[in-house]
């Protein structure tokens, strides 16, 4: 009878071990990146309040980029190590110029990151990307940081604390983990500043219509010069 017993209790013990991961692993979900290399990006500074520096006493805090200023990145190579996916992404920021190397880091667990949370696409190591399952990464992150809030796929990072701060900064991921804006506003919800992910439907800027035009430009000269040039070759006939 005693051999029954511990027989059970020996089951019971061994249900218990082998379950516990399991439950575990269904509580905390595993983190994965959602985008992919050769994505392309495109944010535009879609509101700035016109007397914004004054609003916050000149201390702007990288809120000083004109209205329509774009930031438009391409992924060019995702590493991922034991901790961390680094990103490397090439950055235009006008196009005329030349792209630049960026890196945009997502920390697989939150205790190693102790960057401030800040949404500025043209700021090297910013949260521009996130990890997904979104809305879980978001509330464990914030759960470390005092000055964060998470709400779904939301996360609210003050400039101070929740009680007395000069703006706060309000960024929405998609479920994919990329930012789709980023709002700033004052203590009294005045909205002060935005960056926006516009859509590649949407996206017709001087990134694609330039090289478009110069490519134009270039037929038509191209086109002139071989009619300028059979038209001299049958003069000289």
């Amino acid at each position: 009878m005693k051999f029954k017993y511990k027989s059970i209790l020996f089951l019971f013990v061994l249900f218990f071990f082998l379950s516990a991961p399991i439950s575990s692993c269904v509580a905390t979900p595993e983190y994965s990146l959602g985008i992919r290399e050769n994505a392309s990006f495109l944010w535009k500074v879609t509101f700035v309040h016109e007397d914004i520096d004054n609003l916050l006493n000149h201390q702007t805090q990288g809120l000083h980029y004109p209205l329509n200023t774009e930031a438009k990145l391409i992924v060019y190579e995702i590493n991922e190590w034991h901790r961390v996916w680094e990103i490397e992404c090439r950055c235009y920021w006008n196009p005329f110029w030349d792209y630049y190397e960026s890196y945009y880091n997502v920390y697989k667990y939150h205790s190693i990151d102790d960057r401030e949370f800040y949404f500025n696409p043209r700021e090297e190591y910013s949260h521009i990307f996130v990890a997904k399952p979104t809305e879980y990464y978001l509330s464990n992150y914030s759960a470390r940081k005092p000055n964060l809030i998470s709400n779904g796929s939301t996360i609210i990072s003050y400039n101070g604390n929740e009680s007395s701060y000069l703006y706060r900064a309000e960024g929405e991921y998609s479920k994919s983990g990329v930012l789709l804006s980023a709002k700033y506003y004052l203590e009294t919800d005045e909205l002060i500043f935005q960056w926006e992910l516009i859509p590649p439907s949407k996206s017709v800027s001087g990134y694609l219509l330039i090289p478009s035009i110069l490519l134009m430009v270039l037929s038509m000269i191209g086109l002139i010069s071989l009619i300028l040039k059979k038209k001299s070759n049958l003069m000289i006939k």
